[in-house]
C-alpha cells in the first residue's frame, strides 16, 4: 500500500509519518496529490513518488 511505499523509498521514517503526509496532502504519485492514506498502489517502473516541494523517488 501506499504507507509501505513512501517508508520503503525512505521518503517518511515511519508508517504513522506517511499517514500524516498524505492527510495534509503532502504526497503526489505522478503529480496527483494523494488523499487516501488506504489507497492500494500498482508500483511499475517509471513511478514519481513526490514528498513536499523537493523530495522525490523514482521506481526503477
Amino acid at each position: 500500500n501506499i504507507l509501505d511505499l513512501l517508508v520503503k523509498t525512505k521518503l517518511a521514517s515511519s508508517k504513522a509519518e506517511a499517514k500524516r503526509l498524505i492527510l495534509q496532502k503532502g504526497v503526489k504519485i505522478n503529480s496527483k496529490v494523494q488523499k487516501d492514506w488506504k489507497a492500494i498502489i500498482e508500483i511499475k517502473k517509471g513511478l514519481i513518488v513526490q514528498k513536499g516541494k523537493r523530495h522525490f523517488a523514482k521506481i526503477n
